[in-house]
């Protein structure tokens, strides 16, 4: 466990907790060996505790504690589901520009409709290079249209819709 917490302060925190366990100290070597591999980019190290992995991070600090005007609770619920579709920090940053508006939630299921301005901003963050989704999404999407860029785009916008749905239905429950 000593281990795990150090490399955890390390990561997350930035910080460089000594280690007191002489068992420990003779393990970092090992562990930190087999931890840094799957650092950084990758996303692959989940730390114990879970709300420090890379998406759970990112979800409190960038949607939980957002400072949004229009967001209330069930539209932080909400804009949870949208980044879980995909779970891309860029992409998510590049939605927020609609997410930020009142306009958005007037209908935010169909802002993800094929000529919906989400989708579409999709697609040009997309046509810019942009990843359009981690590597745990290792499905080959429906093909919906020829062009690849459209096809994937428009596939996650199906699937944000899909989960947005699922939000609205579950919010009453949770929210109790």
């Amino acid at each position: 466990w000593q281990c795990q917490l150090r490399m955890e302060a390390k990561e997350r925190m930035q910080q460089d907790v000594p280690l007191v366990d002489p068992r420990a100290v003779r393990f970092w070597p090992f562990f930190e060996a087999w931890v840094k591999p799957n650092l950084g980019k990758r996303e692959k190290w989940m730390p114990f505790h879970t709300v420090l992995g890379a998406h759970e991070l990112f979800a409190v600090q960038e949607i939980h504690h957002a400072k949004v005007p229009c967001w209330d609770s069930k539209r932080r619920f909400l804009a949870l589901f949208i980044y879980r579709t995909h779970c891309r920090r860029e992409l998510f940053h590049a939605q927020m520009v609609h997410l930020g508006e009142e306009a958005f939630w007037a209908d935010p299921v169909g802002q993800f409709d094929q000529d919906g301005a989400v989708t579409q901003s999709m697609l040009a963050y997309r046509r810019c290079g942009g990843t359009m989704q981690t590597q745990a999404f290792r499905c080959i999407p429906q093909r919906l249209v020829e062009d690849d860029d459209k096809n994937l785009v428009y596939n996650i916008a199906r699937r944000t819709q899909t989960l947005l749905q699922v939000a609205e239905r579950i919010w009453p429950i949770v929210h109790d």
